[in-house]
């Protein structure tokens, strides 16, 4: 699921991952041997190009971000399903993107849980100036988190531009 090559001018390896935080598909035996939520993360900021020491302090940022600083040194694998959702948002912040692209963020969370993922999704763009692309055909995450939607139907564009605009124009 990554694509590696050799960068000439370091000559180190780097990795591209899949944009997409909702994409990250988390293999219990993979998992496994990376024991815990800081482990993994630390793992993916280093394969980005941060040294091992700031990959780790990314790491605990970025899980602390996503609500998971009490449950950093448990096994992934043990996590809920809400929790794991919020540990592959905090996967594609690891290394500092400005931009996310956001696949049904909220699948599979109860409504407390869908509530603080959208905060989370809304709080990117907001407090943290990482633009957000967001996936969804729930309409009411959308208005929450998007200033400007698309919609797309049967692989064509069919409307474009701010939510509150595309609202007045539907009536």
């Amino acid at each position: 699921n990554a694509v590696a090559w050799a960068d000439p001018a370091t000559s180190r390896v780097r990795f591209l991952f899949p944009l997409s935080a909702t994409e990250w598909s988390i293999d219990p035996g993979w998992v496994m041997t990376m024991q815990n939520a800081v482990q993994w993360l630390t793992f993916l900021a280093e394969l980005s190009g941060l040294p091992q020491r700031a990959a780790r302090t990314r790491a605990h940022e970025c899980l602390w971000f996503a609500g998971l600083e009490e449950a950093r040194y448990r096994s992934v694998e043990t996590f809920s399903v809400g929790m794991k959702q919020r540990v592959k948002l905090a996967a594609a912040l690891v290394h500092g993107p400005q931009l996310v692209f956001l696949d049904e963020p909220t699948n599979g969370l109860d409504p407390a849980g869908r509530r603080q993922m959208l905060e989370l999704c809304k709080s990117l763009r907001e407090q943290h100036g990482i633009h957000t692309i967001l996936a969804s055909h729930l309409l009411p995450d959308v208005e929450f988190v998007c200033e400007q939607v698309m919609v797309l139907s049967q692989g064509k564009l069919r409307a474009f531009g701010p939510i509150a605009e595309l609202q007045r124009a539907e009536k």
